[in-house]
């Protein structure tokens, strides 16, 4: 490769300090540093380039964001109404254990297969960080959106998952919003943000109307 990360420099005040097993040793190791820095700047790379999540099938937060935003200004300009809903796994208990996965992967699985179900063409899907979602709604109502989330909510809390060898369940919390007249996604979300850390807050489970 033609990147250059660095250089590594060893120094020693004493003369033939370093013998050729330490050379040899030095060699293999930066060897493989090179290829671990590769491997990452590589990652970084195809991150930045990505625009669905590469853990689920939603759109990265970059991405979605982007998309969002561009429907929220034609939703203004033909006076479209539109919602945006965030969701986020409340506090799991259950620890990844030697001999299982980590139960979170499965969560967030299973939580994006019910909101696939549900989606229609009107819908952008994303994921905004490591537990929370979004969905934004183009011509619906706020109070549908709050219908919507509410009834994920009771799918997700009446069904028993087997995780980690254990009959095992979990729950979500939603902050609805309406986005009507608004053409600024981050304002959105941070308002979307409070309206879920008040469903939190009041102990999780529930959702939340902006």
């Amino acid at each position: 490769s033609d990147l250059i990360f660095g250089v590594l420099c060893f120094e020693s005040l004493k003369k033939n300090s370093y013998s050729k097993a330490d050379v040899e040793f030095l060699r293999n190791s930066t060897q493989f540093l090179s290829y671990a820095l590769q491997s990452l700047s590589t990652q970084s790379m195809l991150k930045d380039m990505a625009a669905y999540d590469f853990e689920t099938p939603a759109l990265n937060r970059k991405t979605f964001v982007s998309r969002v935003q561009i429907e929220l200004l034609k939703s203004k300009e033909f006076r479209i109404q539109s919602t945006l809903a965030v969701i986020r796994i409340d506090d799991f208990l259950e620890q990844e254990s030697l001999f299982d996965s980590n139960p979170f992967t499965f969560l967030v699985d299973n939580l994006c297969q019910f909101i696939q179900n549900d989606l229609t063409i009107f819908n952008l899907f994303g994921r905004i960080d490591e537990k929370t979602f979004a969905v934004y709604f183009l011509n619906y109502q706020d109070q549908d959106v709050f219908v919507w989330a509410e009834k994920l909510r009771v799918k997700i809390v009446r069904q028993t998952l087997n995780i980690s060898s254990k009959q095992s369940n979990y729950t979500i919390s939603a902050g609805v919003i309406s986005c009507n007249d608004k053409t600024d996604i981050d304002s959105i979300l941070s308002d979307a943000s409070l309206a879920l850390k008040k469903a939190i807050d009041a102990g999780g489970n529930r959702v939340q109307k902006y």
